[in-house]
């Protein structure tokens, strides 16, 4: 699977299939607006044109999406397979707000690790600090830190050595 934004600021996922030439190729229904439909609904005015995309897999068939939002605030949905039980195929919810500091860039990066705990790291309007927010599946907040700490930032210097 592939995720990028369309024109109109939707994400798109499409599915792409490798041929007996080696060639990868998209049939008809293969791809689709995933930020357009019930369960989820994130209108496209309210995604940050030319986001940068993280996507991370889970078990289980499960998936997080995190991209940007219009006020520059990083956001997130989640994909949840089979969510009724049956054998249909699952679907994306919530647009969730991972922290409620702004940024002017796009840069972001997501990761799973320890089969139970999210990592979202993004760079903050200083263009020097990055916010590393962590998740439990399990949980609801994100605790959120930053590097370099910049209430604890201790002067740092390197000499310039002459030869």
């Amino acid at each position: 699977m592939i995720y990028y934004q369309e024109e109109g600021c939707g994400i798109v996922q499409a599915t792409f299939r490798c041929d007996n030439t080696g060639h990868l190729n998209m049939e008809a229904g293969d791809s689709w607006i995933i930020t357009g439909g019930a369960p989820v609904v994130v209108p496209s005015f309210t995604i940050q044109p030319a986001t940068d995309l993280a996507v991370i897999p889970l078990s289980a068939g499960g998936r997080r999406l995190f991209y940007q939002g219009f006020n520059h605030q990083p956001m997130m949905i989640e994909y949840r397979p089979n969510p009724t039980g049956s054998e249909s195929a699952g679907a994306w919810y919530d647009a969730k707000s991972v922290s409620q500091d702004n940024r002017t860039g796009v840069a972001l990066a997501a990761t799973y690790y320890s089969n139970s705990e999210m990592l979202f790291v993004t760079v903050l309007n200083d263009n020097r600090t990055i916010e590393i927010a962590s998740k439990g599946l399990d949980e609801s907040l994100w605790r959120i830190g930053k590097q370099p700490n910049s209430s604890h930032e201790p002067p740092f210097y390197l000499p310039l050595w002459y030869y």
